[in-house]
């Protein structure tokens, strides 16, 4: 599908429109909300009023999800938990973010050492081009064994070429004629299903063509960059086409 410039600009008021709350946690010296590893701690960050998910929280997930620290990795597994989680209300979110990382009941906990593994192999699947497999790597990890969730880290690790796919996402696929009988309209459910990684996978090419297109209209001089919160204007990503898609299933 060639994108229009009708088309483009509606691409770019709906990233524009994004407004995920900017959840997230970092390493406190102290005491903080959550133990890990090391006797460190992790410490909730409530956003403020407008204070919104942009490429910066983008870059310091990533720059997480990459450290040569196994116990940064974790942290960067947790903090996206917490961010995911916290339009239910910041306490349901530490909620999950206990269990992500001590477990609960018969759920297991997440080992830094096993995190680092996971994200490693999940990488190195997306960088051979089967983002699907790398979903899959999270096969039982607490919270992250369904597409939503595991998607999340995925996208993060790689937001140039991988998206997030969630229960809004599927919903809206679904009941738009468009996508309703198309191949990554039916992703959610368990990552260790084959048609979850392929649906996935066709979900990530999607987010990863518009990108394409809407970058090479702005190579040719078109308006259609995207702009962060400081009106700067901003390169196209999966996840960026993705979070356009997102804001467009936003219910009224």
């Amino acid at each position: 599908m060639q994108i229009t410039d009708t088309q483009a600009m509606q691409i770019v008021g709906f990233r524009s429109a994004y407004a995920y709350p900017a959840a997230h946690l970092v390493l406190d010296d102290h005491a903080g909300d959550f133990g890990l590893p090391g006797g460190q701690w992790a410490k909730v960050v409530t956003p403020a009023q407008g204070d919104v998910t942009d490429a910066a929280l983008d870059a310091y997930h990533e720059r997480l999800l990459r450290s040569a620290n196994p116990t940064e990795r974790l942290l960067g597994t947790a903090s996206i938990v917490f961010w995911g989680f916290y339009t239910f209300g910041p306490a349901f979110a530490a909620i999950r973010v206990h269990r992500h990382l001590f477990g609960r009941g018969n759920q297991q906990i997440t080992r830094a050492e096993q995190i680092a593994d996971v994200l490693e192999e999940a990488d190195t699947a997306i960088k051979a081009g089967n983002p699907g497999a790398a979903l899959g790597m999270f096969t039982g990890i607490n919270q992250l064994s369904r597409t939503p969730f595991a998607s999340k880290v995925v996208a993060l690790l790689d937001p140039r070429r991988a998206a997030v796919y969630d229960n809004r996402i599927c919903k809206g696929l679904r009941s738009s004629p468009w996508a309703a009988n198309g191949p990554f309209a039916n992703g959610v459910g368990s990552v260790q299903l084959r048609r979850v990684q392929r649906e996935y996978a066709n979900w990530c090419s999607f987010t990863q063509a518009i990108a394409e297109q809407m970058n090479e209209g702005c190579s040719r001089g078109l308006a259609w960059h995207w702009r962060d919160r400081r009106d700067a204007p901003q390169s196209w990503r999966a996840i960026d086409a993705e979070r356009a898609i997102f804001a467009m299933f936003q219910p009224d």
